[in-house]
């Protein structure tokens, strides 16, 4: 349905959140706000340099505070990241994912392997690099998180 949408030019994108996708039918009286919106929405897109902006997995948490400790993942803005994925815009998905990794207390396998998903799209291999070897860290069993990493380890740079 997004997809449609999305490649209909009868309809435009307005904004994303963690749950929704908005889109106003292109008319007269829409397209002031669908200018407004589309511009602050390509802000969000606009490209970093491969070395802006990267962050790394922070030190592993002892295995008793692992098995124990709260596990929250920021949702909202996980959720704005699952979104912009969803709608090809990676440079968005990538700085809503970074943010909530930077939010997390423990970051969550799924959470990871999205990153890792957006940053290797975006050609930020080393970061890329980094949280797969972590996600394999935090979820050892996950193999096609191994076959991303061998993945990513193939490629020159």
């Amino acid at each position: 349905m997004i997809g449609r949408l999305q490649g209909d030019p009868a309809w435009a994108l307005v904004d994303v959140d963690a749950v929704t996708f908005l889109f106003a039918r292109d008319t007269p009286e829409h397209h002031a706000a669908i200018e407004t919106n589309g511009k602050r929405l390509r802000r969000l897109n606009a490209p970093a340099a491969t070395n802006e902006e990267v962050i790394v997995p922070p030190p592993r948490q002892m295995r008793l505070a692992e098995l124990l400790g709260l596990r929250r993942v920021p949702f909202d803005t996980f959720g704005r990241g699952l979104n912009f994925l969803q709608l090809g815009m990676f440079e968005a998905a990538r700085r809503e994912l970074r943010q909530a990794l930077l939010m997390a207390e423990q970051p969550e396998p799924a959470l990871v392997k999205t990153y890792v998903i957006v940053t290797s799209q975006l050609g930020r291999i080393r970061e890329s690099q980094t949280w797969c070897r972590r996600l394999i860290e935090i979820s050892p069993q996950d193999e096609e998180a191994r076959a991303l990493l061998s993945s990513l380890e193939s490629k020159h740079f």
